[in-house]
């Protein structure tokens, strides 16, 4: 039961929470993914990312390693090579690949409210985007 009465200055003071109160990445992510992980975390409130939730993160960050391995991959191929059948077949499937883990990290991030889209309503983005306008409109000038 509360006590009538103003309150003790020490009971009004606000709980700081710290880096170690976040979810730390698991060991067996890679040492990249670790760090992925860190970024992504730090970005939201120390209590965002819940024990049930942490699967979600897991997945994001394996399959954003995985898109940037694949696009890693990509950029290793000159317009020469892409001119043999073979070889653009081998890379069309590369682009398969990398669009499905561009999707997936597009999923996650909606799920984990991470990206913009799910951060704002119908009017929302838009204006958001218009309070940062400080520019003068072009027939202004």
């Amino acid at each position: 039961m509360q006590q009538p009465g103003r309150k003790a200055a020490a009971d009004l003071q606000v709980v700081r929470l710290t880096a170690a109160d976040r979810p730390q990445p698991p060991e067996f992510l890679t040492e990249w993914q670790q760090g992925l992980w860190r970024q992504v975390t730090a970005t939201k409130p120390a209590d965002w990312f819940t024990d049930d939730t942490l699967p979600l993160l897991e997945a994001y960050c394996e399959a954003a390693l995985t898109h940037r391995n694949v696009s890693a991959a990509m950029r290793t191929y000159t317009p020469e090579q892409l001119a043999d059948e073979n070889i653009a077949k081998a890379y069309g499937n590369l682009g398969q690949q990398q669009a499905r883990a561009a999707g997936v990290l597009a999923q996650l991030s909606i799920k984990m409210r991470l990206s913009q889209s799910s951060r704002y309503g119908a009017r929302g983005a838009s204006g958001a985007h218009d309070r940062t306008l400080k520019t003068a409109k072009p027939w202004e000038t």
